[in-house]
């Protein structure tokens, strides 16, 4: 039996096996290779790009790349781990992908053991980002697996300057522990990550946090920003007519309002209090409606300080109610 021969979409025997996902078969087949001193063609591609381990690992199948890890080295084949499909996507990147943390280790092992680098600042034609893939995922396990191999020279992280911020995903996320990860990976590699990037939505990490009420990320935020020198971007308004103190009122949270108007105050930045979002809310007129004295008494003070006209007569909701309604 040829094993090897391909037909006219340059796919072989294990080729179609792997494509069926059947274990015990692909099993089969690398046990008659073997009995009949047969070397099975592990690199070769289809015209697609795709090898026997990249359909693997597009089924998931943990079982079968485990499989095709040991042959190859019982037989001293060198897996092509960096090799690209059409598409641009390598093995690393489809397990990531996949959130599959066993094969993300079986991958790794081996390169390790065949002194293979692999490179985490790879991306397919369509942008897809190992480190971007995990944040979606909320894996922090994996993301520090992954850091940990780098500090240990396995592998080698480059946080890509062409894609967007990975603190903006993470903190889209709101997972505090994914933060602290990339920010103590870019401090110990001296990269300065991109505070300020925001989304097609208008939105950036620090009003990401304001919006989704977390009071420890606008603190980390506030902290990277401090020590890196960076000044954090804090009035720009999200496709909805929001900043990051509105979000504060809206969510009625005096903590992040106070963090944000003392960041503001030591930065010598003005905030935009009046402006309304795009149903009318405004800060002074949520405060007034929460029947939040602290936060009407921080706003009050801060445009006194600030030498600011608050606006207290307009209309803040769809029933045409202004603050002095709602007192």
């Amino acid at each position: 039996m040829e094993v090897n021969e391909k037909n006219k979409n340059g796919k072989n025997l294990l080729f179609y096996l792997i494509l069926k996902n059947n274990i015990e078969v692909v099993k089969l087949l690398i046990d008659y290779a073997i009995k009949n001193k047969i070397i099975l063609e592990l690199n070769e591609k289809d015209k697609n790009g795709l090898s026997p381990l990249l359909i693997a690992l597009y089924n998931n199948n943990t079982e079968i790349i485990k499989l095709l890890i040991n042959y190859a080295l019982k037989n001293n084949i060198i897996l092509e781990l960096k090799e690209k499909s059409e598409t641009g996507r390598y093995p690393l990147l489809v397990a990531i992908y996949y959130d599959n943390m066993e094969i993300v280790k079986l991958l790794i092992d081996y390169a390790v053991k065949n002194k293979i680098i692999l490179e985490l600042d790879e991306r397919h034609k369509f942008q897809l980002f190992p480190l971007l893939s995990i944040i979606n995922h909320n894996n922090i396990e994996m993301l520090n697996f992954l850091i940990d191999c780098a500090n240990k020279d396995k592998i080698v992280i480059l946080i890509d300057k062409q894609v967007r911020s990975l603190l903006l995903y993470a903190t889209k996320r709101n997972n505090i522990e994914l933060i602290k990860q990339l920010i103590d990976y870019a401090n110990k590699n001296e990269l300065i990550l991109d505070i300020n990037e925001n989304d097609d939505v208008g939105k950036y990490p620090l009003l990401y946090a304001s919006s989704n009420n977390n009071i420890e990320i606008v603190k980390q935020l506030i902290d990277y920003a401090n020590k890196n020198e960076i000044v954090l971007e804090i009035n720009e308004f999200d496709s909805v007519g929001r900043n990051p103190l509105l979000y504060a009122t809206l969510n009625n949270n005096i903590e992040i309002a106070k963090q944000l108007i003392n960041y503001a105050n030591k930065n010598e930045i003005i905030l935009d209090i009046n402006k309304n979002d795009d149903i009318g809310r405004y800060p002074f007129f949520e405060a007034i409606a929460n029947d939040n004295f602290d936060m009407t008494e921080l706003l009050i003070n801060y445009v006194d300080k600030n030498n600011i006209i608050m606006k207290i007569n307009e209309r803040g909701d769809d029933d045409g109610n202004n603050p002095l309604l709602c007192a």
